[in-house]
């Protein structure tokens, strides 16, 4: 089995563990906590694809571009058509119109949410799938004919202020913004991952001391969201408090921490898959709306724990399915094999 980075693992579910507290809250911590510390999560997985997408030789970014383009696609396409169906059978149970339905699924207002801005209305969550494609198109151009570190740190600090401005601090521009504008492919997906591969082209001057000082660094950051949003609160915007200037700091200075610090365990990976963290993420709506339809489960949905029981329910299903995946492409590649 290939050697893997258990801190970066245990990370990346710590940040789909932050997600569902962005969504469902947690320990009744209020507005405030669930608007600041998890806002590190998406930014933070945004770094972790730009990192391994770089390659300094042009034949091997060609590769991964297209073997990428191709999984993210695919993944986007299964996303929003297992929501389609999965809103489409709520509504005929609940006696619908289905041609209503299709109509407003297909209308040009959501056509266009949806492909310019990644607004998928059945699950808005979704937008995070749906900006890959069109991120790692854009990092991958710029890669080809721009690969210069002036550049790219220029065009990942103009894009970010530009998403501080007219998303979480429009109000001091007196700007009406729509989350829209920010949470999308341009402003958030694609200048993180040009950050991820930034760090990547640079990660040589990194030692391992810097690295702890990283780290710490980002851990005070990653405390700093909450109180520059208490700070600055009459210029922030809370119904587009995506992203704070201690976000992108603390991201950043996290992974490169990280990231350098090599701690490996084989026990840890029996119960663990490196795609865990994605599912959990598409089948979060899902989950949830299944667990309310269970009455069994009402009381611990309706308290505080909800992300933590989610969490956990997630993850059992997230393992299971990525088990029979395994056993699905492991028994095809021995029939093809046997085959030859």
């Amino acid at each position: 089995m290939k050697k893997r980075l258990l801190l970066l693992d245990i990370s990346k579910l710590l940040m789909a563990f932050f997600i569902l507290t962005i969504h469902y809250g947690f320990f009744d911590l209020g507005e405030d906590f669930k608007k600041t510390l998890p806002r590190i999560a998406v930014p933070f997985f945004f770094i972790i694809t730009g990192f391994f997408f770089y390659h300094n030789d042009t034949q091997q970014l060609d590769t991964k571009y297209y073997k990428i383009l191709k999984k993210m696609i695919l993944i986007a396409i299964l996303s929003v058509s297992f929501y389609v169906m999965f809103d489409l059978i709520r509504v005929i149970k609940n006696n619908g119109s289905t041609v209503d339905f299709f109509r407003t699924l297909f209308s040009k207002e959501n056509l266009k949410l949806t492909l310019i801005y990644q607004d998928f209305y059945i699950n808005v969550h979704l937008w995070y799938i749906l900006s890959y494609p069109i991120a790692i198109t854009l990092t991958y151009i710029v890669l080809k004919f721009k690969n210069n570190n002036y550049f790219i740190l220029f065009l990942c600090t103009a894009l970010l202020v530009i998403n501080l401005i007219f998303g979480n601090y429009s109000n001091l521009v007196h700007f009406d913004s729509e989350l829209a504008l920010t949470r999308n492919a341009y402003f958030c997906a694609f200048p993180f991952i040009l950050v991820g591969c930034l760090i990547k082209k640079n990660n040589h001057l990194i030692n391992k001391k810097l690295s702890y000082v990283l780290l710490i660094m980002g851990i005070i950051m990653f405390v700093m969201q909450y109180y520059e949003n208490l700070i600055f609160s009459n210029y922030i915007e809370y119904r587009h408090s995506d992203l704070y200037i201690s976000t992108i700091i603390s991201s950043i200075c996290l992974f490169i921490g990280i990231i350098n610090i090599k701690i490996t365990s084989s026990k840890f990976y029996l119960f663990f898959d490196k795609n865990i963290p994605l599912l959990i993420y598409i089948l979060q709506k899902f989950i949830n709306t299944k667990c309310w339809e269970i009455k069994i489960f009402h009381p611990i949905m309706d308290s505080a724990f909800q992300p933590v029981f989610l969490f956990i329910i997630l993850y059992i299903v997230s393992f299971i399915l990525c088990k029979i995946y395994s056993l699905i492409i492991n028994r095809y590649n021995n029939r093809i094999y046997q085959y030859n």
